[in-house]
């Protein structure tokens, strides 16, 4: 999957991307995890475009609008597992 990143506005093209390829994509603009749970399997081209500003009179909807409009997915707040790694204690490494 190849991603561009222009101007002031967000845009995301891919081609040959799955849907979880564009859940890992839509996790690093959002910032939030995001799972896949579309069920589809396969292959697509995309192109979406939002924007990063997120006041009210931008002429490009917002990230979670855009998936929604322009892909026909939807972002939803739920809870679910994802995999972590947890650091809880760190020591400097001996000299030998």
């Amino acid at each position: 999957m190849s991603t561009n990143f222009l101007g002031a506005d967000g845009t995301l093209t891919a081609s040959r991307v799955t849907m979880s390829g564009l859940a890992g994509a839509l996790q690093r603009q959002t910032g939030r995890p995001v799972l896949d749970r579309t069920g589809l399997s396969g292959e697509y081209e995309l192109a979406l475009r939002w924007s990063r500003d997120e006041t009210a009179d931008s002429a490009t909807p917002s990230i979670f609008t855009a998936v929604q409009d322009q892909l026909g997915l939807k972002l939803t707040v739920g809870k679910g597992q994802i995999e972590s790694v947890v650091v809880d204690h760190v020591e400097r490494p001996s000299e030998n």
